[in-house]
């Protein structure tokens, strides 16, 4: 199968890997949510997570399939990820992935979490 993917000049026919190709777009929605500050990016953040953080998003029926594509494999994007915490106040200490994909708050318990 992976003969499949390969190029014509390294043996194989040439064709491209569309499930990478999805997980590139996927990742590269998320990063128009996280770091381009546009009229999209914006309006879609005030629609289905002004009151949440990415990371915690939960998958409704009323989502475009773009997001609920980025929801799916936003764990496939923290490779990518850099997270620099400049003043903190856009900084969701508990809330994101910090560790091996996984919550502060999820690794210390839920006790340990105050606003």
């Amino acid at each position: 199968m992976e003969k499949l993917y390969k190029t014509k000049l390294d043996g194989g026919i040439g064709l491209k890997n569309f499930q990478e190709l999805r997980i590139v777009g996927c990742v590269k929605v998320i990063w128009q949510l996280h770091f381009k500050d546009n009229m999209w990016s914006k309006w879609i953040q005030n629609k289905y997570y002004s009151n949440t953080n990415f990371w915690q998003l939960q998958i409704n029926n009323n989502m475009p399939c773009t997001i609920k594509n980025a929801i799916r494999h936003r764990w496939d994007s923290q490779q990518c990820i850099k997270r620099i915490i400049v003043d903190g106040s856009s900084t969701f200490l508990w809330l994101e992935p910090w560790l091996n994909s996984k919550y502060l708050v999820d690794i210390l318990g839920c006790d340990k979490y105050h606003m």
